[in-house]
């Protein structure tokens, strides 16, 4: 019982220091966003200019840093697309050690082109994806090459660019419009950059989060809500599949680890989790220490347990050899397809057939 108390203060300690800071923040995160109208009005005068193509663009982005589920996201407009058109995945390619445009072969490695473009060129390899930091010229690049409809990962926060359909994404748990800008929040932008979007998406939706404020649904724009679904858990070298049920050491470097542990919870026993920082790059002894902690437990049935993205960054060169012999299983997440994904997919076909 005094344990729990102890604890209980200890979070209650927490939680107040860090409102404290975020109170102390504030001044600095005024300034930042003062920085940030001031450079939107720039581009809004056509001071700064920005530049639009005729071919159909669809851009996906977030006022946060991380964590929206932008990833799934882009895997579902491109497997919708890809069935009649020739698509285009563009990206900076977040976390890459290489600068300028590359194309992202099935061969790329993660400190080439970023993890999260290395498993969507792997999930859809019939398309082409190119890493650019600059996206005019990533776009340039795409329809040079043959490209009919381009996906931009990333890009909503690129004034550069203009025109084009904008998806704006917010975690249903911690929306834009509760969040203060950096460093007193975890918003990178204004967010009133709302109305440039073209519909607005609240991800990992359960149904008991509040409404979408007055504002927006007087705006007319679709305001719709997302969840995820997981597939089937696969070792990450042979696809074997994982047994419902089995004890399961979890790890992840995400935004967000703690709402991929609670995913797992009605599958698997969770022996012990372990969350890392986004875009994490795994060591050997990271691993090694993981499965040493995997073992100390007695269960028949064991493995280790990560997202697509961490497998991604798992099968570096420097790892590959360790994951491919030990119990390492992933779980494949994707959106769940329900009236508002169909809407929303119906929005992106109506733009495409317009601007084509």
């Amino acid at each position: 019982m005094y344990e729990l108390r102890y604890v209980s203060g200890a979070l209650s300690r927490y939680f107040w220091i860090m409102q404290l800071m975020r109170f102390l923040l504030l001044p600095f995160a005024w300034l930042y966003s003062a920085i940030l109208w001031f450079r939107h009005w720039l581009y809004d005068l056509r001071i700064i200019q920005s530049r639009s193509f005729d071919i159909p663009y669809i851009i996906l982005g977030n006022l946060e840093l991380g964590g929206s589920g932008k990833t799934p996201h882009s895997s579902l407009v491109i497997q919708h697309l890809e069935q009649n058109h020739e698509v285009g995945l563009l990206s900076r390619g977040y976390g890459r050690t290489t600068k300028g445009p590359i194309w992202v072969e099935r061969s790329s490695s993660v400190d080439e082109v970023g993890d999260e473009l290395c498993m969507l060129r792997r999930a859809h390899p019939e398309i082409k994806v190119l890493a650019c930091e600059d996206r005019v010229l990533g776009i340039e690049m795409l329809i040079q090459s043959g490209c009919e409809v381009i996906i931009l990962d990333d890009a909503f926060q690129h004034r550069r660019l203009a025109g084009g359909f904008r998806v704006l994404l917010t975690p249903a748990k911690r929306p834009f419009w509760k969040e203060f800008v950096v460093p007193s929040g975890r918003l990178r932008d204004i967010p009133s950059r709302w109305r440039s979007a073209d519909v607005i998406i609240r991800t990992k939706h359960s149904g008991m989060e509040q409404d979408f404020p007055s504002d927006m649904r007087k705006s007319g724009l679709p305001l719709l809500s997302s969840s995820f679904e997981q597939e089937q858990a696969r070792h990450i070298s042979d696809g074997t599949p994982l047994p419902e049920g089995a004890g399961v050491m979890a790890f992840s470097g995400l935004a967000d680890n703690s709402s991929f542990f609670q995913s797992l919870a009605g599958k698997y026993r969770l022996l012990d989790m372990k969350g890392f920082s986004d875009h994490h790059k795994y060591t050997v002894g990271e691993v090694e220490s993981l499965l040493s902690r995997l073992n100390e437990f007695e269960d028949s049935e064991k493995a280790l347990i990560t997202t697509e993205k961490d497998a991604a960054r798992l099968q570096a060169s420097h790892l590959k050899d360790l994951t491919a012999g030990i119990p390492l299983y992933v779980v494949p997440v994707k959106v769940r397809k329900d009236k508002d994904i169909e809407q929303f997919l119906q929005c992106i076909d109506a733009y495409v057939e317009a601007v084509r």
